[in-house]
């Protein structure tokens, strides 16, 4: 075992001198490009109860970069749901989350706290993330090399896993095997033009 597989999780926060927070994700994605599976996972903690829910995911075409970003939107928005629902029962009152991204992607990190990024490729996604902090989640961008985290190591290897398993789980292959009618996509509603 190396040190890191042996550091706290206040070890870890103390090291990256995070002292406000509510909720850390750490994450990966899992991809290369649009022809091509991707996957990606995170871990949320959140600081008042310490629970750790696994968030994962994968999709039949998507690039390294949108499989780092989805690591961290799908958390988010479980996390705003969460608290929307909170806000219409009455039991609790809106404010300010602090949420600590601890990612191994360096193009995550500077795209996050950039400027700029609506002229890049994967705006509509960069705007969701601003959506976020309109509604009161204050983001937080770490960069942190992949060995010094092991948290960040297993979603590495969870997010390479989901990437594996859409691969391997072709859903048209599976429609004919659960009994569906054995058609292409183009002999659904086909166009006179073929």
């Amino acid at each position: 075992m190396t040190d890191v597989d042996e550091e706290t999780l206040e070890a870890l926060l103390d090291r990256l001198n995070i002292k406000t927070w509510d909720i850390v994700l750490i994450g990966d994605g899992s991809g290369s490009n649009w022809s091509k599976e991707a996957g990606w996972a995170s871990v949320s903690i959140e600081k008042v109860t310490m629970e750790r829910l696994v968030h994962a995911g994968m999709v039949s075409r998507g690039t390294v970069n949108f499989a780092e970003m989805m690591a961290y939107l799908q958390p988010l928005e479980w996390l705003a749901s969460r608290e929307a629902d909170r806000r219409k029962k009455k039991t609790v009152q809106t404010r300010a989350y602090h949420v600590h991204i601890l990612t191994d992607s360096e193009y995550c990190r500077s795209t996050g706290t950039g400027s700029g990024r609506m002229m890049q490729k994967n705006a509509g996604l960069w705007a969701v993330f601003d959506v976020f902090a309109r509604h009161g989640f204050v983001l937080h961008w770490h960069w942190i090399p992949r060995e010094s985290c092991d948290l960040n190591r297993y979603c590495d290897k969870l997010s390479k896993l989901a990437r594996k398993l859409v691969k391997r789980y072709n859903l048209q292959d599976r429609m004919t095997e659960d009994g569906v009618e054995a058609r292409t996509v183009y002999e659904i509603n086909p166009s006179d033009a073929g």
